[in-house]
């Protein structure tokens, strides 16, 4: 019991005259536990945005056809082998505020190919 007290009171002897050295370490310890979970915070963010990044590049659909005239569209639209159809439009790019924007007109379908209507309506031309 004896050892135990004299360990103890050099513990206490240090921490009170090495304060300085003591704030130091204890601040040490403190911030490597911050920017360690602010590391991992980071790390699951990015993780994070680029699931939803490839969500939006690869959406559930088998295949794409391009330049469809109304007659093809009509006839695809009737084929039983198709369960699902999107139809797609986009038009030219142009700069909003220094960024690319691209507009796709498209049809209730397309725009719940990777994302869900929660509530209300899709807007009406």
């Amino acid at each position: 019991m004896r050892k135990q007290t004299e360990f103890l009171y050099l513990h206490r002897r240090f921490l009170s005259s090495y304060k300085k050295n003591t704030l130091a370490v204890f601040l040490s310890f403190a911030l490597t536990f911050l920017l360690s979970t602010l590391l991992l915070v980071l790390l699951h963010t990015n993780h994070r945005i680029e699931n939803i990044d490839y969500q939006t590049l690869f959406t559930p659909t088998d295949c794409s056809i391009e330049n469809l005239t109304e007659e093809q569209l009509a006839l695809l639209k009737q084929e039983s082998a198709i369960s699902h159809i999107a139809v797609c439009q986009q038009s030219e790019a142009y700069y909003r505020n220094q960024q690319l924007v691209y507009l796709h007109y498209s049809d209730n379908a397309y725009m719940t190919l990777t994302s869900t209507l929660l509530e209300g309506r899709f807007p009406e031309n």
